[in-house]
């Protein structure tokens, strides 16, 4: 079975729950997208979509000042606290949204 083919298991939903929000970098909106993404499987902006899809040179083409400052922080909010399932290639993140209508 393909890694971005995924059912929602009691693993990743513990890893969510284990989140650690203050070390989501960002203004208030960009980490309220990010919970949306994460736990409610919402798309969200060009630029987290490319932080979220791994694609280094959409991410500085689309990050304001402010996250271009942040963006190894970025790397290391995603790498550390969200699941592994949930960013790294498009097609991650597109099984990631598919799962916008679970539970």
């Amino acid at each position: 079975m393909p890694i971005f083919n995924f059912p929602m298991n009691d693993t990743i939903l513990t890893q969510i729950d284990n989140i650690n929000w203050a070390r989501c970098p960002g203004t208030a909106v960009m980490q309220e997208n990010m919970g949306r993404y994460i736990i409610h499987h919402k798309p969200v902006g060009d630029f987290l979509t490319s932080v979220l899809e791994n694609n280094l040179r959409l991410a500085f083409a689309h990050a304001d000042n402010s996250n271009l400052a942040l963006m190894h922080d970025w790397v290391k909010f995603l790498h550390n606290e969200i699941p592994g399932v949930s960013w790294g290639s498009p097609e991650k993140v597109k099984a990631w949204l598919s799962h916008a209508n679970d539970g």
